[in-house]
């Protein structure tokens, strides 16, 4: 993610923490994007007082400069939920990543995919968290 933009929709813990594990792999310029506008702030704030990279809180965030969007919010739950962003901001050149593991695939990620779209699913996330803890536990 090095030198990378990123959209991160969602302002709660999931989002919290991958704010920051995007900050660690080194995006250039993260944007958070939430319902609540003020929760996006103080999120966008906290990751600014420790991180030297480009952050913002958008209400409506422009997609055409990002490289990756993460949805980290609850939408993709339930079948009758709707995406978390317009699909017209979703582009080819975009990788679209999910915390949402079921179902698998979300609507998001098909209409990323139908759109041309890399996607990534919630389980890879679960994944790597299991890897973590791992090192954790063994760690010496």
């Amino acid at each position: 993610m090095s030198g990378r933009s990123a959209l991160l929709l969602g302002s709660g813990g999931a989002a919290r923490a991958i704010a920051f594990a995007l900050a660690d792999a080194g995006v250039r310029r993260l944007i958070i994007s939430n319902r609540n506008i003020e929760k996006a702030r103080e999120l966008a704030a906290s990751v600014d007082s420790v991180q030297y990279i480009e952050v913002h809180a958008a209400a409506n965030p422009d997609t055409d400069s990002v490289d990756l969007i993460v949805n980290a919010t609850s939408l993709g739950l339930l079948p009758d939920d709707p995406l978390p962003l317009d699909q017209r901001q979703i582009h080819a050149n975009h990788m679209v990543a999910e915390v949402v593991m079921s179902p698998e695939v979300t609507k998001l990620l098909l209409v990323a995919k139908d759109r041309g779209a890399s996607i990534h699913l919630g389980r890879h996330m679960l994944d790597a968290q299991i890897v973590e803890i791992g090192n954790y536990l063994t760690a010496v």
